[in-house]
């Protein structure tokens, strides 16, 4: 992630494509490790029916840029960025304690052999199909 300063952080993001994956999100996922999160391409919209515990979001659009955050969003409720055109849900404090801020933009990288890689939900993520925009790979 690239801050609006010129600044770096890393994060390591599992990708729901599905909707099946979008709708149940964290659900049945268990709490996520600092610096983790769940990218769900395309979403504009989140809940939080059925959590025990907040969660950090990030509203993204179709140019990767941070348009809407926020922090410690609690259960039970709905979030909404017209704007936006995917959405990270983060474990809670990773928005402050990462210094992320509307204006940050996502910085796609390929993982390394020595990266660590979850288990892909459902259908493998083609980000150049969610973002049309994507140059394509050389």
């Amino acid at each position: 992630l690239l801050r609006p300063d010129g600044s770096r952080c890393s994060l390591s993001l599992r990708c729901a494509g599905r909707f099946v994956d979008r709708l149940r999100g964290l659900l049945g996922l268990g709490p996520l490790a600092q610096g983790h999160g769940l990218w769900l391409v395309p979403c504009k919209a989140v809940h939080s029916f059925g959590m025990r515990a907040p969660i950090d979001l990030l509203f993204v659009d179709a140019d990767f840029e941070v348009v809407s955050v926020r922090s410690m969003f609690g259960p039970w409720r709905i979030a909404l960025c017209r704007r936006a055109r995917s959405t990270i849900e983060m474990a809670p404090g990773d928005v402050i304690r990462l210094r992320i801020t509307v204006g940050s933009r996502l910085v796609l990288e390929r993982p390394t052999s020595t990266d660590l890689r979850p288990e892909p939900l459902g259908r493998a993520f083609d980000a150049r199909r969610s973002f049309p925009g994507l140059p394509k790979r050389s």
